[in-house]
């Protein structure tokens, strides 16, 4: 069996003409999209990020019903349709001010602060 690149290489050695052409461009665009994603990300890698303000971004997912098992199989671990009611997911999201790098998480922690309060 061939590997990929090779009928990759076995079909631009049968385009000639008109498709020949545009395989060629394709191939030149390709590589170009290779060197600017390589650029991009250096930028990432080398900036030193000044993060800007971090907005929440929740989102949502519907509701909706999840099928359970099809009649006939009535076994005793039969599943029957069960709504699945819809839900609210946290999201934040913070962009570097230099190089416009954004990240998103929905990983978060939650902060305990100890309050001392006297007692008389």
């Amino acid at each position: 069996m061939a590997h990929n690149a090779d009928m990759e290489e076995d079909s631009r050695l049968l385009h000639t003409g008109k498709a020949g052409d545009i395989q060629r461009e394709i191939d030149q665009l390709a590589a170009q999209l290779s060197r600017k994603k390589g650029a991009l990300e250096d930028l990432f890698r080398t900036c030193e990020h000044q993060w800007g303000e971090i907005r929440s971004v929740p989102y949502e997912t519907g509701g909706y019903t999840a099928p359970g098992d099809p009649p006939g199989t009535m076994g005793v671990d039969w599943r029957p349709p069960v709504y699945v009611p819809r839900q609210s997911h946290s999201r934040w999201v913070r962009t570097c001010q230099v190089c416009g790098y954004t990240q998103v998480t929905q990983r978060s922690t939650t902060a305990v602060t100890e309050t001392k309060v006297p007692q008389f």
